[in-house]
């Protein structure tokens, strides 16, 4: 019989405890506040004839990533006034004929990247590298989905940082070939993202408890 009423117990508290879990549970949901002072946009670009390198730099990209349990989700502006490769003539060359950052109003400055779910350990620290990731890009008006891959993913409990980088197809975004002092650049261009910010938690009651308090 003493047996009996103990498992009964046993039985009662898992009823209540999943019960719990499920109308009244809170997840953390956590988000990176980006450190504009360490973060950049970078641009490598080869010219021909003469195999030339034309690098660029931008400042810090806007936005959230948030990760909620395993899960990394992202949406990311850039401002390519921003760009910068060291000669203002070609700057400006390159921002108003080419990228057309003038255009619809100046929408066409803003550059966007939305990054689909990226599974992440589970750890309050850990590094990773070569991971592959996918979103979708807009520039220049028009969005593709993309891919590239993050050369390095470290976390270090709060602190977060990543280097991450794809090709762009100019062609695919409806932007001419540059051509800039008889050097035309290559079509396709490298670019590289660094990222480092800090995390920070919140928790989000379930909808289901929200409304069981009403």
């Amino acid at each position: 019989m003493t047996m009996k009423i103990y498992l009964s117990a046993i039985l009662l508290f898992l009823l209540f405890f999943l019960v719990n879990q499920e109308e009244g549970g809170t997840a953390v949901i956590e988000n990176l506040q980006i450190d504009t002072q360490n973060s950049t946009v970078e641009f490598t670009a080869i010219g021909n004839p003469s195999m030339l390198t034309i690098k660029g730099t931008g400042a810090a990209p806007t936005g959230k990533l948030t990760i909620s349990d395993e899960y990394a989700t992202g949406f990311f502006e850039f401002d390519l006034n921003s760009l910068d490769t060291g000669i203002n003539l070609r700057d400006r060359h390159m921002k108003e004929k080419y990228l057309e950052v003038a255009k619809e109003n100046g929408l066409y400055a803003k550059t966007s990247f939305l990054l689909n779910k990226l599974i992440l350990p589970k750890q309050e620290s850990f590094t990773l590298e070569n991971i592959a990731f996918s979103g979708v890009l807009k520039l220049h008006g028009v969005e593709k989905n993309v891919s590239g891959v993050a050369s390095k993913i470290t976390r270090q409990k709060f602190n977060f940082t990543t280097h991450a980088s794809l090709k762009i197809k100019l062609s695919d975004f409806k932007i001419a070939i540059p051509s800039y002092a008889g050097i035309t650049v290559a079509e396709e261009v490298d670019v590289l993202v660094k990222i480092a910010g800090t995390i920070v938690s919140e928790q989000k009651i379930n909808d289901s408890s929200k409304a069981k308090s009403k």
